[in-house]
């Protein structure tokens, strides 16, 4: 039961981190077109975060 909900846990992390490197493209495009280093920032610290959980949540799933 607890496997269950770690991989319902990680399949939406899995989501959100694929948005967060959609977002993170953006940024990048952005940062070279216009100097949007702020927001360029927030997508790379987003993505870093939500890679770091994801490899937490991929832990506990196959614990």
């Amino acid at each position: 039961m607890q496997g269950y909900f770690w991989n319902t846990v990680l399949a939406f992390n899995s989501v959100l981190w694929f948005l967060s490197v959609a977002y993170l493209t953006y940024a990048v495009g952005s940062l070279v077109l216009f100097l949007e280093w702020r927001q360029f920032l927030l997508a790379a610290a987003i993505f870093a975060a939500l890679s770091l959980i994801e490899l937490v949540i991929t832990a506990l799933a196959h614990d």
